[in-house]
């Protein structure tokens, strides 16, 4: 007779046999040891129904029986009426009253966990790929020969693995304990892009696995983030020609113009008016966020020029690039959730900002004292005005941050309360964060709109011109996703409490570099490779 490990209820994780136990609490909250529970290797006392639905959810309850239903208990093969049989080769999936025997049994563990009443199921040493989800206390012995009577036998350990990116086995919130013994439970690699590989997940369960094999492949790299519009964001729009000398007593300087970049508008200053007395000052463009100033109108002094007192008005300064998106933070490890886990995505670049609007020229005045004799013929006296300055261009958008990596996770514990025995995880490669998504180029500036013309009188100076735009600011490049984990046992809730040498970890992967070939050294951060890791 071989003898069960057994238990009985627990706090967190807690590992025997090969592994060392760090305790076990009663419902009392009393820690005791050994354990020595019979019903966590026999099944307590019960019945009910079972369902399933196509992703193999089995809902029956747990079955008390003798120890000649337990295969490692006993010499001799468990008989019919220990429970329901389960064999790849042999079985057929139908629903029929005598399904589920020796003789004729299913060919997929969803199947049999659907049959009514359901205790036990006892799965022949074979391989079967089906993603299975346990929802009511159930107990699954692996590693019976199907062809020699169902007799147990500790070389062949049942297999159990599902299509990629799907888990093999879940086990969700239970009226009892799910047992699990002699399986070898194992998720082939990930296959959408950013997806993990998990062999078993535990969500909010009481679970125990004897002699079992867990194992989890490669996570598969993160998607590239998406890149901004490869054209340059919209461009200034050109400034407007100032007002011709002579055609007005107050020749108006030319109006402004928008470039219109969303909330953060462009604007080109109007140019000065000119008069018979003055010149006026051109406007400043907006916004405000450059160098450039507005030009000087002709107040009448010696030497005066539009070039001598930047009547050409300032050019409006580029915006500064956009702050780049940042890769995840090293606190950042992604989500860990009842479909298992979402790598952490590198953050959005920022759009740039509009380049600053040109200032408006400055205007001119005409001659006050031979107004008239200048202008004869024309219907006013006012000198040229100056032309409006070009509107900056817009701010380019940013690219997308990157996805983050998949994981290799061996077992998912969701404030589960697991007992293994026995037991070895094994975690693969994390996939590579995606590369963030490249930036769009700030718009290129509008040109300053001509001053008036001196309407051919020799003495009489010309508007100025206003100032360029300035260019818009480039956005930033995403930032790259964070490379996908290598991890044992990702747990939330309390902190698993079990020795980590049964636990052997992959290579984490790569982040993901930042867009435009980590142009601001903006990459996303490696993922870990660690026996357990917590997570929120």
């Amino acid at each position: 007779m071989r003898s069960a490990r057994r238990g009985l209820a627990w706090s967190g994780i807690a590992v025997v046999g090969a592994v060392v136990v760090a305790g076990c609490w009663d419902a009392y909250g009393e820690l005791y040891l050994p354990l020595t529970d019979p019903k966590l290797a026999t099944g307590g006392t019960g019945g009910g129904t079972s369902s399933s639905s196509s992703s193999s959810t089995g809902t029956g309850g747990a079955g008390g029986g003798p120890a000649s239903c337990v295969p490692s208990e006993d010499q001799q093969p468990v008989g019919d009426s220990c429970g329901v049989f389960v064999s790849s080769s042999l079985g057929v999936d139908d629903m029929k009253a005598d399904r589920g025997t020796k003789e004729k049994p299913f060919k997929s563990i969803g199947a049999a966990l659907m049959k009514a009443g359901v205790q036990r199921v006892y799965v022949c040493g074979e391989s079967f790929s089906e993603p299975v989800v346990v929802s009511s206390a159930v107990e699954l012995y692996g590693a019976v020969d199907c062809l020699k009577s169902w007799a147990y036998d500790p070389s062949k350990k049942t297999t159990l693995t599902a299509v990629a990116d799907a888990v093999p086995l879940t086990v969700s919130n239970s009226a009892g304990v799910v047992t699990v013994v002699d399986f070898t439970i194992a998720a082939v690699n990930a296959a959408a892009a950013g997806g993990s590989s998990i062999a078993v997940l535990a969500n909010q369960a009481t679970a125990s696995f004897t002699r079992c094999d867990l194992v989890a492949a490669d996570g598969k790299d993160g998607a590239k983030g998406d890149d901004a519009p490869t054209v340059a964001a919209t461009m200034g729009t050109n400034g407007n020609s100032g007002g011709n000398a002579c055609s007005a007593d107050t020749v108006n300087g030319a109006s402004a113009v928008k470039n219109a970049c969303g909330l953060d508008n462009s604007i080109g200053g109007n140019g000065g008016i000119g008069n018979d007395v003055f010149g006026g000052d051109g406007a400043k463009g907006l916004p405000a966020n450059g160098s450039g100033q507005a030009g000087t109108g002709d107040d009448g002094s010696i030497g005066w020029s539009c070039v001598v007192n930047n009547g050409n008005g300032g050019a409006g300064a580029p915006a500064a690039s956009a702050k780049e998106g940042a890769g995840a933070l090293v606190t950042e490890g992604g989500a860990l959730g009842s479909s298992g886990f979402v790598g952490a995505a590198g953050k959005d670049g920022d759009a740039g900002k509009p380049g600053q609007g040109g200032g408006g020229g400055g205007g001119v005045k005409g001659d006050g004292t031979m107004a008239k004799t200048l202008c004869n013929g024309k219907p006013g006296v006012g000198g040229a005005s100056g032309g409006s300055g070009g509107s900056g261009g817009c701010g380019g958008a940013g690219g997308k941050g990157g996805n983050g990596g998949g994981s290799s996770i061996a077992l998912v514990s969701l404030g589960a309360k697991l007992m293994l025995s026995e037991v070895t995880l094994k975690a693969s490669t994390g996939g590579k964060g995606g590369s963030g998504g490249d930036l769009q180029a700030g718009g290129e500036p509008g040109n300053g709109g001509v001053g008036g013309t001196n309407s051919n009188v020799a003495t009489l100076n010309s508007g100025c011109k206003g100032g360029d735009g300035g260019k818009g600011g480039d956005g930033g490049p995403g930032g790259g996703g964070r490379g996908g984990h290598s991890i044992g046992i990702a747990y939330t809730g309390t902190a698993p409490a079990l020795d980590t040498k049964q636990i052997t970890t992959g290579t984490a992967g790569k982040g993901g570099p930042g867009g435009n070939s980590d142009l601001k050294m903006n990459s996303g951060n490696d993922g870990v490779a660690v026996p357990m890791q917590a997570f929120p």
